[in-house]
């Protein structure tokens, strides 16, 4: 029973995340941006693609979906003008998955946790160059945590050669080397 009511309070949790940040979206692009987001929204429909992770910015959104029919997951660059960058991979029960996007307007990284996403506390990126950038998923200062995530990189997509995620304390949970 307990069990149920914490799955129900997360179910919760995350439909009035989604209609938050939706409703948001909308003021955020005014009357004007509603013909984008109903461009957006049948896009989704018609890619039967579910928006994990969504976010706006003045020309385009980018955001990390799934397709559980095709178990497939993405990340996605969606302009006004309807013009699409997109990065997909198959979902092959790994500890998590990991996708880069140099898009029209950004690179962009996009990581779903599949294996104790609670534990995760951030990520890093490792580059041919020996640049480094880290990225922070979930803080201690935190009682919640997110499954997925989603940014723009100053990094290359063709020179990320590993990623590296650690707990939220800084001990490291698993590696991947990219490529």
């Amino acid at each position: 029973m307990k069990r149920y009511s914490i799955s129900a309070l997360l179910l919760l949790g995350a439909l009035l995340f989604g209609l938050v940040v939706y409703v948001s979206v909308f003021n955020e692009f005014g009357s004007n941006g509603n013909t984008f987001l109903n461009a957006y929204d049948d896009y989704m429909k018609h890619t039967e693609y579910e928006s994990l992770e969504f976010h706006p910015d003045e020309d385009h959104i980018y955001f990390l979906y799934e397709n559980t029919s095709e178990n497939t997951i993405g990340l996605v660059e969606y302009s006004k003008n309807g013009e699409v960058k997109t990065e997909m991979g198959k979902q092959k029960g790994l500890d998590f998955y990991v996708l880069f996007l140099e898009g029209e307007y950004n690179n962009y990284t996009g990581v779903k946790f599949e294996r104790d996403p609670q534990e995760v506390g951030y990520f890093e990126l490792n580059s041919q160059e020996g640049k480094t950038e880290k990225f922070v998923v979930n803080s201690n200062k935190e009682n919640s945590y997110t499954e997925s995530y989603i940014a723009k990189t100053k990094l290359d997509p063709d020179s990320i050669q590993r990623i590296k995620v650690f707990t939220k304390d800084g001990e490291q949970i698993y590696q991947e080397s990219i490529k």
